[in-house]
């Protein structure tokens, strides 16, 4: 059986659910059905999902006609990308929203309060010596539930250097050879660190992903590579990449371009005063700056926005 959605402005008629063990639902997001194949291992085959998707930023809400236990996923916003300022630095790719799956949640009558978050986003102020701010991602939330917005990469030539925890840590940004630089942390669970930079500058590292680390740079032959995100099948059988993290900038060339993790994480090219490429696809982190041979600020690329879905069993 295909996929089906409707649009849930109106509310549908009530066909389930199974007595006793799902809520159920007949207002809140975009709805979609189901018969699963098992793709998700949660899932019970041949059984029929009803599945809520929020992917409008902002506060919202979900009605529950009858109370019992749902299925939720929580995406948060990703992490802009480090910002750059003087000659040859770099910052590091932003760390992906924290990704976070709740089986068996149980929820009341009536309605159930969410959040969807939006993507950081770095903004820059080139040539009138005012600090660029790189920006954390918001959290999802669903009830008490919050999936961690992702973390900021780092960056060069402003009090907001260092690289902070996330639901995935933001990559580190170029080091001097005597002072490393250091990925932020990632919430167990959610998400991973950021890579940490180790040698050298104009090379920085890469924001963490749901589903692995961000790339460290620990020779001058390594490039930044966002860690991937983590393949869910939630709202149909088709598992999807959410959560990559973002590349980190750099001006080294021969050894390709630093890519963002799978899932949405920001790409960046290889070369000087280069903005860092946005992230595209959920929880995605943005790829870091590089700044030009002459000092100037350059932005990290923004993070994406976050998604929530609910889900439950109605046959």
């Amino acid at each position: 059986m295909a996929v089906t959605r409707n649009d849930s402005n109106s509310p549908l008629p009530y066909f389930g659910p199974l007595s006793g063990i799902s809520a159920y639902a007949n207002r809140g997001g975009e709805i979609f059905h189901y018969v699963s194949n098992q793709t998700n291992p949660y899932d019970v085959l041949n059984a029929t999902y009803r599945v809520h998707v929020f992917d409008r930023t902002g506060d919202q809400s979900i009605y529950f006609d009858r109370a019992g236990s749902v299925d939720v996923l929580l995406i948060a916003g990703g992490g802009s990308g480090g910002t750059a300022y003087e000659s040859y630095q770099a910052g590091g790719g932003g760390g992906a929203g924290g990704l976070l799956e709740s089986y068996n949640v149980a929820v009341s009558t009536g309605e159930t309060r969410l959040h969807v978050a939006a993507g950081g986003i770095s903004t820059s102020h080139s040539g009138d010596g005012a600090i660029t701010l790189p920006y954390k991602g918001e959290n999802s939330t669903f009830g008490s539930l919050a999936a961690i917005g992702g973390s900021f990469g780092g960056s060069r030539g402003n009090v907001y250097a260092a690289t902070r925890s996330g639901g995935s840590g933001g990559g580190a940004s170029d080091a001097n050879v005597s002072t490393p630089q250091y990925g932020g942390q990632g919430v167990p669970g959610q998400g991973n660190p950021g890579g940490d930079t180790l040698v050298t500058w104009d090379v920085a590292a890469g924001g963490g992903g749901a589903g692995e680390p961000g790339a460290s740079i620990t020779d001058t032959g390594v490039m930044g590579h966002g860690g991937d995100g983590r393949a869910v099948a939630f709202y149909s059988n088709t598992e999807y990449y959410y959560s990559g993290g973002g590349a980190g900038g750099t001006s080294r060339s021969g050894y390709g371009n630093p890519t963002g993790g799978l899932g949405g994480g920001g790409s960046n090219i290889v070369g000087y005063a280069r903005n860092g490429g946005p992230a595209e696809y959920y929880g995605g982190g943005g790829g870091g700056a590089m700044a030009n041979t002459s000092n100037g600020w350059y932005a990290g690329g923004n993070g994406y926005q976050g998604l929530v879905m609910v889900r439950y069993r109605i046959g």
